[in-house]
């Protein structure tokens, strides 16, 4: 229907987001999902990248999935570590957290912050 108003590319996202946002400099993003890579320093690197590309003075939400999660516990770097790190920081601002019913996961909904 709006073929121009969503991107979809595959690939690794350390990479992928940055050469994008070089060759596009003029696109901004005002959804941000981040579901990607658990391992050590990919879910940061995403968040970095992707605000980035976000007009952080216009309406924006940010989705992070698998975040709140018990997953990650022992794992630094993952997903919930991330979500700490951004939010202790003062990086984002949660607007809500939805978790699963097993508890061992969920979703987050929040909007990045200017003055970081």
């Amino acid at each position: 229907m709006f073929p121009w108003r969503l991107h979809v590319i595959f690939g690794d996202t350390r990479k992928t987001i940055q050469q994008f946002h070089q060759h596009n400099p003029n696109v901004t993003c005002d959804l941000i999902v981040i579901d990607g890579g658990h391992t050590q320093g990919v879910p940061y690197s995403d968040f970095i990248s992707l605000r980035e590309m976000v007009d952080i003075s216009a309406e924006h939400l940010l989705l992070v999935d698998d975040c709140p999660s018990h997953r990650d516990q022992g794992y630094p770097g993952g997903v919930q570590s991330m979500w700490d790190n951004v939010t202790m920081t003062r990086q984002v601002k949660t607007i809500k957290q939805c978790v699963h019913d097993n508890l061992d996961r969920g979703l987050t909904f929040a909007n990045y912050l200017k003055d970081y």
